[in-house]
């Protein structure tokens, strides 16, 4: 009875294991690596200081798409010489260019493979109500952003696989 329960188990872990693999895409670059879902779509077009950017799949009944965005700022300033002070310099700002900002999240989280803070915010983002949940790594005396951007009535699924992809994260 013990063996058909593990082995039984074991099916169904390698089963989840090979869907969750399926459903997934990877980025492996020279600096850094992320999986994400393989209907999303990965876009190296560089606006607003991004390196990258993940869309979601195109949605007919709006013209915003939500996205994952990955920024990496290099050449810091000798005061923003660890985590902490990045993300406080970074909070501060937020106001002065988010209307009706509110605050919802500031924590650092220690990680043995990468510390990070995560940052999570709403407002006013080009005159639109925008949620903005970010986890912001330092390493190599590189602040690596990423940010993932959507609307309050977004579906709540994309969330739950943009922290996925954002766990799976990793800079070399």
């Amino acid at each position: 009875m013990k063996l058909k329960t593990i082995l039984a188990t074991t099916f169904l872990l390698l089963s989840f294991g090979q869907i969750f693999s399926q459903n997934t895409k990877t980025l492996d670059s020279v600096q850094y690596k992320i999986d994400y879902p393989s209907n999303w779509f990965p876009s190296y077009m560089g606006g607003y200081g991004a390196e990258l950017y993940i869309f979601t799949p195109l949605n007919d009944s709006t013209d915003f798409q939500e996205n994952i965005s990955l920024s990496i700022q290099k050449d810091l300033p000798e005061e923003i010489n660890n985590l902490e002070n990045y993300t406080n310099s970074v909070v501060t700002s937020l106001d002065s260019y988010i209307k009706e900002l509110k605050l919802i999240t500031n924590e650092k989280h220690l990680n043995e493979k990468l510390s990070y803070s995560t940052v999570a915010y709403t407002g006013l983002l080009y005159g639109e109500k925008t949620n903005v949940y970010q986890r912001i790594y330092f390493k190599n005396n590189k602040i690596y952003i990423l940010t993932f951007t959507f609307k309050p009535e977004s579906d709540a699924s994309y969330k739950e696989k943009a922290i996925k992809a954002f766990d799976s994260f990793e800079v070399k």
